[in-house]
């Protein structure tokens, strides 16, 4: 205590504004320390973060795709049994559109756990103009479908046999073909997009160079479609598709591109039905 009687002052601890701006600036020290926070960032170079978007684990990739796949199946199965009680058949049409159900919840599910919105899924304002999407389908579509009937005709391969399109509309009501057609222009080309285009492109970009982690993505996404026949043809569009999400940064055009070639040939296969 002072000779005067006056109660002693207690001083805040000493801040700079150097070291706050520091704490918090997005420099190298502002960068190691969130890598220090996150430990599946590791010494990679994250390319993705040009996009603005949030890292991908590779925890939450995989439990995506075990968690769509499981769900695909399980809420396919379920469909076509609730079904099969109901109206005393299943059609393979409804049991699609449970199944693209089955990928959609455990999809958004994960994302939710990682705090993403979807401004980080990637819907969000592109750098480019959403118009060259007047463009881009039909040259993506036409230049596609022409490498793969060259590549089918000097193989001396010829198309045979049901898509899995036909596959679904075939002997389905009225019920079960739009909600096949909802379920293949709406539902999957964007529960697809945010898987392949979002979370697996973007693991990939953070450790490859972005040429390799497009090519990647283009080859697992032609993979999971099993019928040989229409590999090619959805590897080429799924590259297209790829490259159109790398570019623009955002996933709008690549939804778009899917969305309207999966109703071009939802089109197709009803004017052959009918």
């Amino acid at each position: 205590m002072s000779g005067d009687g006056a109660a002693p002052q207690h001083r805040p601890p000493h801040h700079t504004a150097s070291s706050d701006v520091a704490a918090h600036a997005p420099g190298p020290a502002g960068e190691r320390a969130q890598d220090d926070l996150d430990p599946d960032r590791g010494a990679w170079p994250e390319p993705g973060r040009a996009d603005g978007l949030p890292a991908v684990p590779g925890r939450a990739l995989a439990a995506a795709a075990v968690l769509a796949a499981i769900g695909a199946v399980a809420f396919a199965v379920a469909t076509g049994f609730v079904e099969q009680r109901l109206t005393g058949s299943a059609q393979l049409g409804t049991m699609v559109f449970g199944g693209v159900i089955g990928m959609i919840v455990p999809v958004v599910a994960v994302g939710r756990r990682l705090g993403w919105g979807w401004r980080d899924w990637g819907f969000r304002r592109p750098r480019r103009s959403l118009w060259h999407a007047l463009w881009q389908v039909p040259l993506a579509v036409m230049s596609s479908a022409t490498i793969t009937a060259v590549v089918m005709s000097l193989l001396g391969q010829t198309p045979s046999g049901r898509g899995a399109t036909e596959a679904a509309f075939e002997g389905g009501s009225i019920v079960t073909i739009v909600l096949v057609v909802v379920a293949a222009t709406i539902l999957a080309p964007l529960v697809e997009e945010m898987l392949f285009r979002r979370m697996l492109l973007d693991w990939l970009r953070q450790r490859a160079p972005v040429a390799v982690a497009v090519l990647v993505c283009a080859l697992i996404f032609a993979a999971v479609h099993i019928l040989p026949a229409a590999m090619l043809y959805v590897g080429l569009v799924g590259l297209w598709m790829t490259v159109l999400r790398v570019w623009s940064g955002a996933l709008w055009h690549s939804v778009i591109l899917h969305a309207a070639n999966n109703t071009l040939a939802s089109i197709v296969v009803i004017t052959a039905m009918s």
